[in-house]
């Protein structure tokens, strides 16, 4: 067993035979963007190894780290304690594996403030009166499943379409800020508008 390995046994990451069936496939579409080590001067993340950053896990060998231990961090860290598993049995995968990879890309706040805004701007939408504004707060919770259940089947096609949207308007605003990320600009395009 490798270091990286003891740690993530040490600290309660459950193995890899404990993945939900949606979060493989949500999975491997994340993995598509992310792989070798990096360690880019214009990534506040510093060290990298398949999207997981020596910031957030200053305890972990980036350098070291092995896809298989980067999959646990992934499903306990992104795909459970963001409620993609919630997202998934409320709508379809395709949301929850796109929420998934904002959540690797981003953090979970920001994954869920992407999807909230998406289904505000969304609730009016085919509708006699628009629904209630959510609260665009970062906490995907109750109010948040309950809208995106609201959603019928029939439009979860649009759904996705607008937290695309969202998501490819939020990597403009960090380069407009900070304009240093330009070179990860043609990246992140993909990465958000790819179907």
């Amino acid at each position: 067993m490798t270091r990286n390995a003891t740690k993530l046994q040490d600290r309660g990451y459950p193995p890899r035979a404990a993945f939900s069936p949606g979060f493989v496939p949500a999975l491997r579409k994340t993995l598509g963007h992310e792989g070798g080590y990096v360690n880019h001067p214009a990534d506040p993340g510093g060290e990298t190894r398949w999207g997981i950053t020596k910031r957030t896990y200053p305890w972990l060998d980036i350098r070291a780290l092995t896809r298989p231990e980067a999959e646990r961090v992934y499903f306990r860290d992104f795909w459970q304690r963001g409620g993609c598993d919630r997202i998934a049995s409320s709508s379809t995968t395709p949301i929850a594996a796109e929420f998934f990879d904002q959540a690797v890309n981003g953090g979970r706040g920001a994954a869920a403030k992407t999807l909230q805004r998406a289904l505000n701007f969304l609730r009016g939408s085919g509708r006699s009166r628009p629904l209630a504004a959510l609260r665009v707060d970062g906490g995907f919770g109750t109010k948040s499943l309950r809208r995106l259940r609201a959603e019928r089947r029939s439009r979860l096609d649009i759904t996705l379409l607008a937290f695309k949207g969202f998501r490819f308007t939020r990597f403009t605003e960090i380069i407009r800020r900070r304009p240093a990320s330009l070179p990860f600009a043609a990246g992140w395009t993909r990465r958000a508008l790819e179907r």
